[in-house]
C-alpha cells in the first residue's frame, strides 16, 4: 500500500482485507458509525482501533490532519457576551410571579 492515506484509502483499504466499518464496530463493541466519524474527524479512540486493524500507526494514517497546509476551522468566542440589563416590564412579571410562587 502507498504511504499516502487518505479516508477513501482507509475505507478501501479495510474493504480489501475482507472487512467494513460496521464489522470492524461489531468486532471492537464500538457504537455505531463511530469509525465513520473517525475519517471525517478527529476521533483518537476511534482512529486507534482503525491503526490497530491495518497495522499503521495512527500519526501515518491520519497524517493529513497535521500538515501545516491545512488550515482548521476553530470556533470563535462570541466576542459580545454581556447580558441585556431587565427592563422595568420584567421586573414587574418577575416580582408577580414570584408572589405566586410563596
Amino acid at each position: 500500500m502507498s504511504t499516502k492515506w487518505d479516508r477513501h484509502s482507509i475505507r478501501a483499504e479495510i474493504n480489501r482485507r475482507g472487512e467494513t466499518l460496521a464489522s470492524l464496530e461489531r468486532r471492537y463493541g464500538l457504537p455505531s458509525n463511530i469509525l465513520s466519524v473517525a475519517l471525517c474527524r478527529p476521533y483518537p479512540k476511534a482512529e486507534s482501533y482503525l491503526s490497530r486493524f491495518l497495522g499503521v500507526s495512527a500519526s501515518k494514517l491520519f497524517s493529513y490532519r497535521n500538515d501545516a497546509k491545512v488550515k482548521r476551522r476553530i470556533p470563535q468566542q462570541p466576542k459580545d457576551t454581556r447580558v441585556a440589563p431587565i427592563r422595568e416590564s420584567q421586573k414587574r412579571h418577575a416580582d408577580f410571579d414570584m408572589e405566586n410562587v410563596a
